[in-house]
């Protein structure tokens, strides 16, 4: 098996075309030679379905029928899958450099690794904080209500953003980020694919827990860039957004994810990093 074949793309879209055209555009100056499966909740009719595959001759279409969800998306695309590793991506990120072959490295180097997360750049170039620790209900409230103190706030943004560890060094994490994850299939037949009681938010968070569970471990590095532009309404603090419909499917995942974790603090990736350090 060459080194390109170790790894499969995997996009789950939902009517983004637009997006899917920039993506194609990275993958084909970057990495042409990586299998491409594209997990489409959008029920096209057959006629788009048609137009798609004529636009994106070299990526294979599973087209659900329904809207799935991230989790349900993403689980089709992961059966499909017949290389090492994957790398998850939404469609609004752009590739900027190749990662086949380092993606093959970072695995062969860490067999415990079963997700790991790139340095992902908003669109000025900065990098945002795509890793982070398990958080308890004291961050909802602080990030997205905003009804708690701004120096407690901060204290607690910044404790569960990992705000104080580098971005430019390997790093455990609790959880990356969902928009670029890259994963070992081992692990996932391992431990299992994502849970599909989450329709919107919290996948990624659950399913690095899983992983941590079953003796796996997730981690952040730099080695690897991806550019992620979206806007998320949900990271944005005050009432106001708290009753946008975004925010609200937030909460309602993050009340699964506890009835399904409970309320214990529980950051596995601190007594790594403190190994490392």
């Amino acid at each position: 098996m060459s080194i390109k074949s170790d790894l499969t793309i995997i996009v789950v879209e939902y009517f983004s075309r637009p997006h899917l055209d920039t993506l194609a555009k990275s993958i084909r100056t970057f990495e042409p030679e990586l299998p491409v499966i594209v997990s489409s909740n959008s029920n096209y009719d057959v006629s788009a379905q048609k137009q798609m595959a004529q636009d994106f001759p070299e990526t294979q279409w599973l087209h659900n029928g329904k809207n799935l969800g991230y989790a349900g998306a993403v689980n089709r695309a992961l059966s499909k899958v017949a290389t090492p590793y994957a790398v998850i991506l939404n469609p609004d990120v752009e590739l900027v450099e190749l990662f086949a072959d380092k993606t093959r490295s970072i695995f062969e180097s860490n067999q415990q690794l079963a997700i790991f997360g790139p340095r992902i750049l908003d669109g000025k170039g900065v990098a945002t904080f795509s890793f982070r620790r398990f958080y308890l209900p004291s961050y909802i409230m602080s990030r997205y209500l905003g009804i708690v103190p701004g120096v407690t706030k901060k204290k607690i943004n910044d404790y569960y953003l990992m705000a104080d560890s580098s971005r430019e060094q390997f790093t455990y994490a609790d959880w990356v980020s969902g928009g670029a994850m890259f994963v070992r299939m081992a692990a996932v037949k391992a431990a299992g694919g994502m849970d599909e009681r989450y329709f919107l938010y919290m996948e990624d968070v659950d399913w690095c827990r899983l992983f941590w569970s079953k003796g796996w471990r997730v981690a952040y590095h730099p080695e690897i860039k991806v550019i992620h532009r979206a806007q998320h309404q949900n990271t944005r603090g005050g009432l106001w957004h708290a009753l946008s419909p975004a925010t609200r499917h937030h909460f309602m995942s993050y009340l699964k994810y506890l009835m399904k974790w409970g309320l214990n603090k529980y950051n596995p990736a601190d007594d790594f990093n403190k190994k490392l350090n």
